[in-house]
């Protein structure tokens, strides 16, 4: 879900300098970026519409599988 760097910080959580640079960096001067990044990429592929149109796609695909 999270884009490093684009929506967001992907890091270790097990390895505490990384952790903190990642805070860091979501806190500070990125964070509205970060911000509206997700939310974009949120209303793009990740709405209950969004869902709904990947759901039955994947129901229509087994049913022409089951019909083979």
């Amino acid at each position: 879900v999270v884009l490093d760097r684009v929506t967001g910080r992907a890091v270790d959580p097990t390895n505490a300098e990384e952790l903190l640079a990642g805070l860091l960096d979501v806190t500070g001067p990125a964070a509205a970026a970060y911000g509206a990044a997700g939310r974009q990429r949120f209303l793009d592929q990740f709405t209950f519409a969004h869902f709904r149109e990947r759901f039955v796609d994947v129901v229509r695909q087994v049913a022409q599988q089951s019909k083979s």
